[in-house]
């Protein structure tokens, strides 16, 4: 009587991977959608106001002044370089190995 029981579970298996993979998949959707892209491009903005803070306290300064500006350019540049390198690797390897945002078609018989 258990072996009755065990063959719709098996075959119903697939399904249930799927509307798994489905919820999972909408769920990385909604967090990279409202939470990661605002944060990167918030970083990206950060990282940009950082650098042009150095550059207004390198011109208006003097001295001492002027070698805090010159290193907070030199931090500022650091981090848009590492950040859009990051990003220019990730869609890099994105096209590289075909990963595309939409999921393959599912095969069906």
């Amino acid at each position: 009587m258990k072996k009755y029981l065990i063959i719709p579970i098996i075959c119903s298996y697939p399904a249930l991977v799927l509307a798994v993979n489905s919820d999972l998949k909408a769920l990385l959707e909604n967090i990279t959608s409202s939470i990661l892209t605002p944060l990167i491009y918030t970083l990206l903005v950060t990282a940009l106001v950082v650098f042009f803070w150095g550059v207004v306290q390198y011109i208006w300064s003097e001295g001492t002044g002027k070698a805090t500006g010159r290193s907070i350019m030199f931090w500022g540049v650091i981090a848009l370089f590492v950040m859009t390198s990051v990003w220019g690797l990730v869609n890099l390897v994105k096209n590289s190995f075909d990963l595309r945002d939409t999921p393959p078609p599912i095969p069906s018989l």
